[in-house]
């Protein structure tokens, strides 16, 4: 427990310095004044309906589970941008994943629930109108996967994949801002590449949802979500003709 609370601590302190160069950079550098550069970071979170690009969601025939259209999928975390010029951005988030499919059986619900987090680096378009359209790559790890049927909790995280890479198309617009903060919204399209299964272990257990008849069933999550973004912009002093435009948004005119 100490070494956790010391490698924590050493993480803190991490953050905290990064965090004290960015704001020494973001208000005293006559580069960014000439660059038009500056960063904006803040939480943010997003929800919406998911489901697993497979035969054992769309077959309805040969399979006892059929798949329920209230699975959903739950992300919130924070973001970092690092935006130059008025237009681009590159920008870095880290979020926590909770991820539900429902399948139904007879007149019960098996629930396979997968947490964890994963990392997206993605490349921001914002045009003039106060809307952006951004897409990139995620970085997904599945801490712990478990089935929940009957009242009965089992882990299977052993029979996934937990590491995966994933796809990201996303678009939206600036709702109001007040001086250096604002809010967006949005919504984003994600989709895994790789299998959320695995191909051997499913096999060898006879799983009855993935691999029927021997046959392990190629399984994709995908989800499309509604996102909620909060944005407090570091170096706006330096930067105000691009954060001013971005900023003036749909509702009201934080900046002028």
């Amino acid at each position: 427990m100490l070494f956790i609370t010391f490698i924590k601590n050493k993480n803190m302190k991490k953050l905290i310095t990064l965090l004290t160069i960015l704001v020494t950079l973001t208000t005293n550098a006559q580069w960014m004044r000439e660059s038009n550069f500056f960063i904006d970071f803040g939480p943010k979170g997003m929800i919406g309906p998911s489901l697993l690009n497979s035969n054992v969601t769309f077959d309805t025939t040969t399979s006892n589970y059929k798949h329920q259209l209230n699975s959903n999928r739950i992300n919130y975390g924070f973001k970092l941008a690092l935006n130059f010029g008025q237009n681009f951005s590159v920008v870095g988030e880290y979020v926590f994943t909770n991820n539900k499919q429902n399948f139904k059986v007879d007149e019960s619900i098996k629930q396979i629930k997968s947490k964890g987090f994963e990392i997206p680096i993605l490349l921001r378009h914002n045009n003039e109108n106060f809307g952006y359209i951004e897409g990139g790559l995620a970085i997904v790890k599945s801490k712990i996967i478990t089935e929940d049927f009957i009242n009965n909790q089992l882990e299977v995280t052993e029979l996934y994949n937990t590491q995966r890479t994933g796809l990201i198309f996303g678009l939206g617009g600036y709702l109001f801002s007040v001086e250096n903060f604002g809010v967006s919204a949005g919504l984003r399209f994600r989709y895994d590449i790789d299998n959320f299964v695995s191909d051997e272990n499913v096999k060898s257990v006879n799983n009855p949802i993935f691999a029927l008849d021997s046959e392990v069933e190629k399984s994709n999550p995908m989800a499309v979500m509604f996102v909620l973004e909060f944005n407090y912009d570091l170096g706006f002093a330096m930067a105000r003709s691009a954060c001013g435009d971005r900023r003036k948004v749909m509702f009201t005119s934080g900046r002028r």
